[in-house]
């Protein structure tokens, strides 16, 4: 699995092990208050629920983080491989020996698998703005959702950034730039022709 798709998987079991915890102790601090109050039944069923949900949680978090973190390694194993093709293609197309064509497929797995890094990391930088813009509140205390156009965008960079729109804007850039990177990293490495063993052919 390429560093995404961990990150992902691990992100998932994080989540779904604090929302586990989270349900469960609510769950419990409820009956424990009800049994104080002498509603016995009430402390069980709420034990049960919280411990139920607790569960569910931890499993669906858990399984979506692997369910992202598989979508995100096909998605790079199709760029790579339809990047490979297409650069081993072009140099074959302009009458290269096999060596140039095993070096046009390398460049290409390259290039697919930073271009779906890019893509990733978009996608990523958009769900954190969105999130944010729908569900946080601007330094004013006004709520984001209901501001407009540059308000609006400042106001959810600001957001992100703690404080900062700079700082904002340069995690989300910074969050593409890792993507593309590992992206272009996982290109290099899943290439089936690798350039340091060309003398050897």
């Amino acid at each position: 699995m390429s560093f995404l798709g961990e990150v992902f998987k691990a992100t998932g079991k994080v989540v779904g092990k604090t929302t586990e915890i989270a349900f469960k102790a609510t769950g419990e601090i409820v009956g424990v208050v009800a049994n104080e109050l002498g509603a016995n039944y009430v402390a069980e069923v709420s034990r049960n629920i919280g411990n139920d949900i607790g569960d569910f949680s931890n499993s669906g978090f858990t399984k979506a983080g692997k369910g992202v973190g598989l979508v995100i390694d096909t998605t790079l194993d199709i760029a790579i491989e339809v990047g490979g093709d297409i650069g081993e293609s072009v140099a074959g197309s302009m009458g290269a020996t096999f060596e140039d064509k095993m070096k046009g497929r390398k460049i290409g797995s390259v290039i697919g698998g930073a271009s779906a890094g890019f893509l990733v990391g978009d996608l990523i930088g958009a769900g954190i703005t969105t999130v944010t813009a729908a569900s946080a509140a601007a330094s004013t205390g006004t709520a984001i959702s209901t501001l407009h156009g540059a308000a609006q965008t400042s106001a959810t960079f600001a957001h992100i950034g703690g404080g900062t729109m700079v700082v904002g804007n340069a995690i989300l850039s910074d969050i593409n730039v890792v993507t593309t990177v590992d992206g272009a990293k996982t290109g290099m490495n899943k290439s089936v022709y690798n350039v340091t063993n060309l003398t050897s052919l």
